[in-house]
C-alpha cells in the first residue's frame, strides 16, 4: 500500500479511536449551527494585556470563556481587525447587546443574556471543560440529580 493511501486510512483509524465524536449526541441544527470558535486568544490580550481598557478577568479566566464561545462567522474578521484604538462597537457583530432573553438550548449550543447584557452562544464540550467536567449530552434544565432555573449545558 502507498504512503498517500495508507496515511489517510490511518488517520480514519485513529479519529474512530479517540472518543471524542459522540454520534448519540446533539449537534446544533438551529439559528446557531454555523457558529465558529472566536480567536480568544487574540481577545483575550486586547481584553486583559494590551490595551489601556481591560476588563475584570485575568487572561486566563478570559481564555476559559472565550474558547467555550461559538460566534457567527462575521466575526472571525471582526476579531482579526481588531485593535486596541478600535471602537468596542466592532466585536457586537460577535456578541451582539441583549435584555432579558431566557437562556436557550440549540443541540449542542447554549445561548444566554450575561449579566453584562451581551448575548453569548457556548459549544457545550467546551463549556463543560472550563470546569474541568465533560458534558452529558444534554442541554437543558434537568440531568440525573441535576435540576437548573434555566437551559444550560449540564456537566457530569
Amino acid at each position: 500500500m502507498r504512503l498517500s493511501v495508507a496515511l489517510p486510512l490511518v488517520l480514519v483509524a485513529l479519529a474512530a479511536c479517540t472518543g471524542t465524536v459522540h454520534h448519540d449526541r446533539p449537534v446544533a441544527t438551529g439559528p446557531t449551527a454555523a457558529y465558529v470558535m472566536v480567536d480568544a486568544d487574540k481577545l483575550c490580550k486586547l481584553f486583559t494585556t494590551d490595551c489601556t481598557k481591560k476588563i475584570a478577568q485575568s487572561y486566563d479566566e478570559c481564555l476559559a470563556t472565550y474558547k467555550a464561545a461559538r460566534v457567527p462567522s462575521i466575526c472571525t474578521d471582526a476579531v482579526a481587525s481588531h485593535t486596541c484604538d478600535s471602537p468596542a462597537s466592532e466585536l457586537d457583530v460577535c456578541f451582539p447587546t441583549c435584555t432579558g432573553i431566557d437562556a436557550t438550548c440549540d443541540g449542542d449550543h447554549f445561548t444566554q443574556c450575561t449579566a453584562s447584557g451581551r448575548l453569548f452562544t457556548y459549544q457545550c464540550d467546551s463549556f463543560c471543560a472550563t470546569q474541568q467536567k465533560a458534558w452529558s449530552g444534554i442541554c437543558g434544565t434537568t440531568y440525573k440529580t441535576q435540576v437548573v432555573p434555566a437551559p444550560t449545558c449540564l456537566c457530569n
